[in-house]
């Protein structure tokens, strides 16, 4: 995936929010800390949610797209905002000019999406929180890719790449849920990558 690509597409889009309210082939990573770790109070839930947005962030970086801010609530409420293309959904549905690139950038949003998903599973597997604003948003853009694709099992593998970037940034993750754990927000409009 190329990532100066993406970022030039994504930056002249809009904020998109993605907020949070299985290792390809296998099981989630099953370290001794993260078996241990369940959720069972209000700071749980926060540091698990602040997993999951900065595993939103992290994977946006890698592939160049614009992270505007990321934010958690003290009730636990998080959400990570950046930028992808206006009505990507629609323009790839209807084959709008230039719609093969964006079925790419398409792929690297749903990455996006799915590292959430992936962080948080990562922080603590059995605490499994899908977050519904998420799997839609993924679902949407899964949708219009496939009306005009000729080739399947494009999901399990956007998964699978979700599941690897989260375990090889790790701790980057880790280090960006503890800002998000201490400041409530993260302000990273203007930063690179």
């Amino acid at each position: 995936m190329r990532r100066s690509a993406t970022a030039r597409d994504a930056s002249a889009g809009r904020v998109l929010g993605i907020g949070h309210g299985m290792v390809c082939g296998g099981e989630p990573d099953q370290s001794r800390a993260a078996r241990a770790r369940s959720i069972q109070t209000p700071d749980d839930l926060r540091a698990l949610i602040a997993h999951h947005e900065a595993g939103h962030a992290i994977a946006c970086w890698h592939f160049g797209i614009r992270v505007t801010s990321i934010r958690i609530d003290a009730s636990g409420r998080g959400v990570c905002n950046f930028k992808m293309p206006v009505d990507m959904a629609e323009r790839i549905r209807t084959r709008a000019p230039g719609f093969e690139r964006l079925v790419e950038v398409a792929d690297t949003v749903v990455v996006a999406i799915f590292a959430g998903y992936y962080a948080g599973l990562r922080y603590a597997p059995d605490a499994e929180t899908p977050s519904e604003h998420d799997e839609a948003l993924a679902r949407q853009l899964l949708d219009a890719a496939r009306a005009v694709r000729t080739y399947g099992a494009r999901e399990e593998a956007l998964r699978c790449i979700a599941a690897a970037l989260v375990a090889a940034r790790w701790g980057a993750i880790e280090g960006l849920a503890r800002m998000l754990l201490r400041d409530g927000t993260v302000n990273v409009e203007g930063r690179a990558a």
